[in-house]
């Protein structure tokens, strides 16, 4: 730990800590426009908002990785701020197409899991796992990815929300195995 506020602050002030503090400080403002649309401008403005706070999501971790600016500020800052802007949005999705709550209990019993999980591999064996896993980024992207069109074109058909809806399910539920398997491997280390 740095001696000093002033040395942690300028050890922490990088670029993918701004991004993922951004998005945490303008996820609550995309819920609340969201929730208070009433003219297609302000949709398409809010959907906007929803690009550009999901696009700082890819952007600060490559960031980090690329220019070597992995703090362990940031290392808790992304992946809050990354649930949290993915919770909203399955919120306010889940205001209309009720399936999306399905998901979004998927997405919850998968990411308490792996918390869990995590949890108890650093307790009882002192280890964590190093990063996101590919499968678990290719998720992500394919989750954003139908959020994105699901808030970009409101009036496609039920049957496509649905398959858009089930394939994000069986993508989430894919990576929950294939973390659980992870863990389960590094637990019998």
């Amino acid at each position: 730990m740095k001696s000093t506020w002033h040395e942690f602050f300028l050890d922490n002030l990088t670029l993918p800590n701004l991004l993922s503090a951004f998005r945490l400080l303008l996820t609550p403002v995309f819920i609340l426009l969201f929730l208070r649309v009433q003219t297609p401008a302000q949709y398409y403005y809010t959907v906007t908002l929803a690009a550009i706070l999901a696009l700082s999501d890819l952007a600060d971790g490559w960031i980090a990785r690329r220019y070597h600016q992995v703090t362990d500020l940031g290392k808790f800052l992304d992946p809050l701020s990354d649930k949290l802007l993915q919770a909203a949005l399955l919120f306010c999705l889940g205001t209309r197409y009720p399936l999306v709550w399905v998901l979004g209990g998927v997405f919850v019993l998968k990411e308490g899991a792996l918390a869990l999980a995590a949890l108890l591999l650093l307790r009882q064996t002192g280890r964590k796992l190093d990063g996101a896993k590919w499968w678990g980024k290719c998720s992500t992207a394919l989750l954003y990815a139908v959020f994105f069109l699901l808030l970009a074109f409101p009036r496609l058909s039920p049957a496509v929300v649905q398959a858009l809806l089930y394939l994000c399910m069986a993508a989430l539920f894919a990576s929950g195995v294939l973390y659980a398997l992870l863990y389960r491997r590094l637990w019998r280390r």
